[in-house]
C-alpha cells in the first residue's frame, strides 16, 4: 500500500502531498499506480478540509 504524507516547503511556504510506494526487484504495475493515485486523492480531500483556510490565505498571498 502506498504511503502518502504532507511535506512543508519552508522556502516557498507550500504544502505538498508526496507518495511513496515500495518496489523491489520489479516495476510499477498499473494496479499499484492506481492505488497510489487513489490514496493521493483521498489525502488531498482530507487535507483540503483540514487546512482549507490556510490554503486559501497562501494562494491569496502568492497572487498578490
Amino acid at each position: 500500500m502506498p504511503f502518502v504524507a504532507v511535506e512543508f516547503a519552508a522556502a516557498s511556504d507550500d504544502l505538498c502531498l508526496v507518495a511513496d510506494i515500495p518496489i523491489e526487484d520489479g516495476s510499477l504495475t498499473s494496479q499499484q499506480l492506481m492505488a497510489m493515485l487513489a490514496r493521493l486523492v483521498d489525502a488531498a480531500e482530507e487535507w483540503t478540509v483540514a487546512l482549507g483556510s490556510r490554503l486559501r490565505r497562501g494562494a491569496a498571498r502568492r497572487a498578490a
